[in-house]
This record gives C-alpha cells, structure tokens and sequence, in this order.
C-alpha cells in the first residue's frame, strides 16, 4: 500500500522471476520530479528509481492493473534511492521495506527503514499493523520512530459496473509539529486507465497555506508497461510536476 502524498513512495527491484501468463512478479521503475517554490528563487528537482518483488506471482485477472498487487494481498519485498536537488542543499534517500499479508488471517504487517544524507546522515523507521476487514479494503495504524510520528489510514477498493472500479485511501498523521489530514481517490476508466485527485489538509500554525491538492492519470500502454503524471500545488508555497514510468515483469 503505497501513498506518495504524505510521504511517498517506491521501490528498486532486487530480483525477479518468471512470472506465468497473465501475472507478474516484479515491477522496476523511475521517475522525475520538478518543484517551483514561491519564496524561495531556486527550484527542486528529484529523480529516483523504484521497484518491488512479490514473494509469489501476482495474478492480474480482470482487477485494474494498478491495484492488483493489494487486491490479491500479495507479500513483497520494496525499495528506492531518490535525490533531492537545489541549489543551496541535496537530499538523499534510501529506504527498504517489506509489506506481508499473514496468510488464511485477516493481518497485515509491514516495516521499512528509511536512510537519509544531506552532509549528516539521519535513519529512521517506519511499523504498520492493519486488517483487511473487507474484500479490498485495508485499515492499518502507522508509526515512525524518529519524528515520533503516528497515523492512521485506509484503503477501498471497489468495481462500479463491469470494467470500471474505484480506489478510496484516507489518512491522518500526528507528531509534535503539525496534524495532517488526507483525503484520495482514482477512478479507473478500465483496467488500464486512471483519472484521480486528492488533498492534504495540514493544522500547522506556521503555514500560510494548510492545503495542497494533487490531481493525477495513470495509464498502462501494455500489461507491463504504465506512465503517470501528477500535478500538486499549495497556493502560498509551491506547484510540484511528477513524471513516472514503470515496468512489469
């Protein structure tokens, strides 16, 4: 279960196997991002490459693509490296994770260390614990030891009519600095194809602005092969490009 927008993102292929017809087993994949900041004169730029494996071939079935890993509660392992660039600092990123669904349960467990340098080096962990109370949902409690930060969040994915489905994911993050309050959805068109938007709503005293609004398309030219772009903005601070692209095999 991956979300970018408080936090994030992705994962570097280790390894890989055949996966059988109509599955897949790994996915590897990259991507480019641009941040034009209102007060600041110079723009952000990061670029990472992503990619998980699943510890058993996923299968696609007639589920959207995007979402066929969680729909079949597929255990994998994830991670990414990433850089962050501007001219006064660079930031970068490592992180390594694995999400597993207990088989035959209703339990979801998963864990990540994250890695980061700008001159100082800083690691940090990431728990979650979480129940697939229903056929595509998930709800899980979130924790992350050195921001002392805890959340809660969910996900819902259901079909509307014969080809199309919805994904539902909200959240809520607290630490010592701020609330956060999140609120997505995609609608696949088919099994290929996904218009979404999303906003995170931010109760911080210090913000000019405790908004940001994500809109975003994702589309799989093949079975394997998907391009997304995303546009995120908060009106007093920044607007934000992603260009990502991703292969299956």
């Amino acid at each position: 279960m991956q979300i970018k927008t408080i936090g994030a993102a992705a994962t570097l292929a280790f390894a890989s196997s055949a996966a059988v017809a109509g599955s897949y087993q790994s996915e590897a994949g990259g991507y480019f991002e641009h941040t034009d900041f209102d007060d600041i004169s110079a723009n952000g730029r990061e670029f990472g490459l992503a990619g998980e494996y699943h510890f058993s071939p996923v299968n696609i079935g007639d589920h959207p693509l995007a979402e066929a890993a969680f729909l079949n509660h597929s255990s994998h392992i994830y991670a990414g490296v990433n850089r962050f660039k501007q001219s006064s600092a660079d930031l970068d990123t490592a992180n390594l994770g694995i999400e597993f669904y207990v088989p035959d349960a209703m339990l979801y467990v998963a864990g990540e260390v994250i890695y980061q340098t700008n001159g100082d080096s800083d690691t940090d962990f990431l728990v979650a614990v979480g129940l697939t109370l229903l056929e595509g949902l998930l709800a899980r409690a979130t924790y992350q030891d050195e921001a002392d930060q805890w959340g809660l969040d969910a996900k819902y994915v259901f079909s509307v009519g014969q080809s199309s489905a919805i994904n539902l994911e909200g959240g809520y993050l607290n630490d010592d600095n701020f609330d956060a309050f999140r609120l997505s959805g995609d609608f696949y068109i088919d099994s290929h194809l996904s218009i979404g938007a999303g906003v995170v709503h931010f109760d911080n005293d210090n913000a000019s602005n405790n908004q940001v609004f994500e809109v975003r398309g994702r589309s799989f030219f093949t079975d394997e092969f998907s391009v997304e772009l995303a546009f995120a903005y908060d009106d007093d601070a920044f607007r934000r490009a992603t260009l990502s692209a991703a292969y299956r095999f």
